[in-house]
């Protein structure tokens, strides 16, 4: 697969992960009580991980090493490490980190 077919996974499962999270109103109570938005939000998370760790090496050289790095921990903490999972890191994730890396791979594609 080329890098712009994986970018474009990558905004399709972000697009649907916003869906889900305006369909809970945002709230973080909500998503963690919510086992059905819980477990999409999640899906959509680990796939948007997975699809940035397959990006070549040039198109992952416009991130920052701490995004890619983090993009792709966070799905193997949520693919391996769910006892563990913290609901506010998924959260901060979800709203911190999330939005600035998809609007640059958006801006490159």
């Amino acid at each position: 697969m080329k890098d712009k077919d994986y970018a474009d996974h990558i905004l399709k499962h972000y697009s649907e992960l916003k869906i889900e999270l305006n369909q809970i109103n945002n709230d973080f109570a909500t998503f963690q009580n919510n086992i059905f938005y819980r477990k999409a939000i999640l899906f959509d998370l680990l796939q948007i991980g997975e699809l940035f760790n397959g990006l070549s090496k040039e198109t992952q050289s416009n991130f920052s090493k701490e995004d890619c790095r983090g993009i792709v921990d966070t799905r193997n903490y949520v693919a391996h490490g769910y006892i563990k999972l913290s609901d506010k890191s998924i959260w901060k994730t979800l709203y911190e980190e999330l939005p600035p890396l998809m609007k640059k791979l958006e801006e490159l594609f």
